[in-house]
Formats: structure tokens, C-alpha cells, sequence
């Protein structure tokens, strides 16, 4: 199989709310490239907003968790870092919901075969590297404000770290269920609840030490200003898109907050993530199976996107199978 005489279907995202399936032709692979048939590939919640039109602009090509089979790489390349038939995730700036892929070698990690949903490396590495940007310290108290997919992340990632506390703030009865099943020491219901309050409590009054905003949204950044101790730390997870945000920047300074931007932009890092997140399924201290609930062939994308943006009951997390008869 050669990616010069191969075609694939490719998901374009040509409006807000609306994905066209399109058949183009592949660029030659080529030294330092590698041909990919991909397997899974997630729905980032950025994506999301990109559907409902807050944010991008259009013709885009939609997709960056990728996983797949190598199916050919560049002639020379031979015992190089890849081989054909090595299973790999991969960082790739979009494009990802495809059937086949040309990627560069360098970007892509070999993974052990069997995994059942190994595209949760990007999104995971994103996680791996708020959390080691935020820096808790052993038995610290930690707040989690969102209940989404990257929260469910960083509450396990936030009990590998030895957290004391983990509260966990949301609005979705399920998911909460969810969260106080797998590890958060209180889940705090926001339509009913004080967070404030429930935080007061679990510290003796003294706030958390690190606060994760892990839902994009305004008033997300309220109560972490509100619920993070004196010197703590408010990491920035949610993806704010849309209008621009306010927070009460006279208080944030009069408690002297350390705020971490957990976005990435730098390839190293994003890649050192893959690794470490790799590294942490692979030893079994994390099992993030469990959380990809639901699964749809690529015909099926404009399904999975709506769903991403109704989260129906039990939904945490959708993942596209563009070629599942060979599953990664």
C-alpha cells in the first residue's frame, strides 16, 4: 500500500454544524514520514465549540487524537524509530478524522498492540502536564471545578499525586456519581451547593492549595478565585473560546495567586506528555478505558459531535473508528 496511489475519506468540518466527508489523494510519503491507518481518533471538546460556530473559521480539518497501524514508511528509512505494522499514537495538528494519514515519524510513539483506546494519549498528555505545571505537593487539597472528560482526567492523575482532598464542582448529577466513584473525596453539586462552603470545610478554612478550571467557562473562573487558598495555585485547563473573559483581578492580586496557562503549544512537551501518559497506562497505574464511552465510524462523526454537545446520560467522551476493522 502506497500513500501515492492511495485516496481516503476525510471529515471536513465546512460550517457550524455542518461535516463533509471528502475523498482526496495522499502526498507521496516521504523521508522522515510515515503512512498511518487510523484507527481512533478522538473528539477534542475544542472541536465542539468549532461545530456550535463559537470559534475558527471554515473549511477545517477536524481531528488530533490520533492512533493507528504504520502502514509504510519512506524508503531509507528502514530501523529507524518506526517500523510497518508498529501501532503508534501520534501528534498531529488536525486532519485526523481519515482512514489513512501521512504523518511525521517523529511524531508519532510506538504503543503496545491491544490497547483498546490508545488515542487517549493527547488528550491525557494534556492532563499529564497541567498537572505537572500546577505542581501540588504531597497531601495537598485539591479543587476541581468541571466533570467533563480532562476533569475526570486530573482528579486520577490528582490522586497518583498523593492528594490529600479532591472536591470535585460540577452541575451534572451523573457525572458527579461518577467522580465520587473513582476517587474525589466530595463532589459538590453547583445547582444546589456552595463550593465555597464544602471547600471551607474539608481545609479548615484555608482554601485549596491547587485549583483546576477545567470547563472554558466565566464563571468557572469565579469560584476558583473564590475557593484557592492565599500563594495557591489556579490552573487555566478550559479551553475559553467566545468572549472574552473577566475575573476580579484586585482580589486574585491581593492573594497573590500563581496562575499556570496548562496550554501547550511546544511540541517537546506535548510529546513528552504522550510519553509519560503512555508510561502511566502501560505500568496500569491509570485506566482510562472506562471514560471513552461511546464510539462511531467516521460516516457517524456528525452523531458524535452532537452528542459531544448534548452529553447525553453517561456520555463522557467520543471517539471516532475510521478504520476499526483493524483496531489499534
Amino acid at each position: 500500500m502506497k500513500a501515492s496511489t492511495l485516496s481516503t475519506t476525510q471529515a471536513l468540518l465546512t460550517g457550524p454544524g455542518r461535516v463533509e466527508l471528502i475523498r482526496r489523494r495522499l502526498e507521496p510519503v516521504r523521508t522522515g514520514q510515515a503512512l498511518i491507518r487510523v484507527t481512533q481518533c478522538g473528539l477534542c471538546a475544542s472541536e465542539a465549540d468549532q461545530w456550535l460556530g463559537r470559534s475558527g473559521r471554515y473549511p477545517v480539518e477536524i481531528g488530533h487524537e490520533v492512533a493507528g497501524v504504520v502502514e509504510e514508511i519512506a524508503p531509507g528509512d528502514e530501523g529507524g524509530p518506526l517500523s510497518v505494522g508498529d501501532h503508534v499514537v501520534a501528534w498531529v495538528p488536525g486532519g485526523g478524522f481519515t482512514e489513512f494519514m501521512v504523518t511525521e515519524t517523529r511524531h508519532a510513539i510506538p504503543v503496545r498492540p491491544g490497547r483498546v483506546f490508545p488515542a487517549v494519549a493527547e488528550p491525557l498528555s494534556c492532563c499529564v502536564n497541567a498537572v505537572e505545571l500546577a505542581a501540588p505537593r504531597l497531601g495537598a487539597d485539591v479543587v476541581i471545578i468541571g466533570t467533563g472528560f480532562m476533569a475526570l482526567l486530573i482528579q486520577r492523575l490528582s490522586v497518583l499525586k498523593g492528594a490529600r482532598s479532591v472536591i470535585v464542582a460540577g452541575r451534572r448529577p451523573t457525572a458527579l456519581a461518577r467522580c465520587a466513584e473513582q476517587g474525589a473525596t466530595r463532589v459538590v453539586d453547583l445547582r444546589t451547593e456552595s463550593l465555597a462552603a464544602a471547600v471551607a470545610a474539608d481545609t479548615e478554612a484555608g482554601g485549596a492549595d491547587v485549583t483546576y478550571e477545567a470547563t472554558g467557562a466565566q464563571d468557572a473562573l469565579a469560584l476558583a478565585g473564590q475557593v484557592t487558598r492565599t500563594s495557591g495555585t489556579i490552573a487555566i485547563v478550559g479551553y475559553h473560546q467566545g468572549e472574552p473573559r473577566t475575573v476580579d483581578l484586585a482580589h486574585w492580586n491581593e492573594r497573590a495567586f500563581r496562575i499556570a496557562n496548562a496550554h501547550f503549544r511546544d511540541l517537546p512537551t506535548i510529546l513528552g506528555g504522550m510519553r509519560t501518559a503512555i508510561a502511566l497506562v502501560d505500568s496500569g497505574q491509570l485506566d482510562p478505558s472506562d471514560l471513552l464511552t461511546h464510539r462511531y465510524p467516521l460516516h457517524e462523526i456528525p452523531a458524535a459531535f452532537r452528542d459531544a454537545v448534548r452529553r447525553p446520560d453517561g456520555f463522557v467522551k467520543a471517539v471516532i473508528e475510521p478504520a476499526p476493522s483493524a483496531r489499534a
